[in-house]
């Protein structure tokens, strides 16, 4: 489930070609984009974690 990264990144040119993950409110990736998950990003990591993974 990549949509709502997608939609974040049409609506935030500036993370256009980044790695998101889109569920900080709840500490948890509910939704990665293709270039978060080509970076070894997950649905259901912590956010901690991807932070140290992926700065």
């Amino acid at each position: 489930m990549h949509f709502f990264a997608s939609v974040y990144q049409a609506t935030h040119p500036e993370a256009k070609g980044k790695p998101v993950a889109i569920g900080q409110e709840r500490a948890i990736a509910t939704a990665v984009s293709y270039e978060a998950k080509a970076r070894g990003v997950k649905r259901g990591m912590l956010i901690s974690e991807i932070k140290k993974n992926v700065p």
